[in-house]
């Protein structure tokens, strides 16, 4: 049996793919990650022990949990024995990002007012 991109001309066999999105981070030519959709900077990629991941724009540590914001702009949190540290540690060095744990969100420092 051979297949043929020509002969793909039956519809999805989704049940509903309009539920399915993109990825929520984008790609640079360098292969970094650069930025979702929401526009916001991506700083690093969480990789869960069931096999998910979660490109973010903010996380930290607390009480146990991991919280993080995604890239589209939700913020969510998880146990964190879910996180697979490793992983999310040597997929995101090969990113040439860093990936570190904080205890706290990272607060942009406030711009002087005049």
């Amino acid at each position: 049996m051979s297949y043929s991109a020509a002969d793909d001309s039956a519809p999805s066999q989704e049940p509903n793919p309009s539920l399915y999105a993109q990825a929520p981070e984008t790609t640079d030519v360098s292969g970094g990650v650069t930025a979702g959709p929401a526009g916001k900077h991506v700083v690093a990629v969480l990789y869960l022990k069931d096999g998910s991941s979660y490109a973010v724009t903010d996380y930290w540590l607390e009480g146990g949990k991991l919280h993080y914001v995604a890239s589209y702009g939700g913020e969510n949190a998880i146990d964190e024995s879910a996180l697979d540290l490793q992983r999310t540690v040597n997929e995101n060095a090969a990113q040439g990002l860093t990936f570190t744990l904080r205890p706290a969100p990272d607060v942009a420092p406030e711009t002087p007012k005049q």
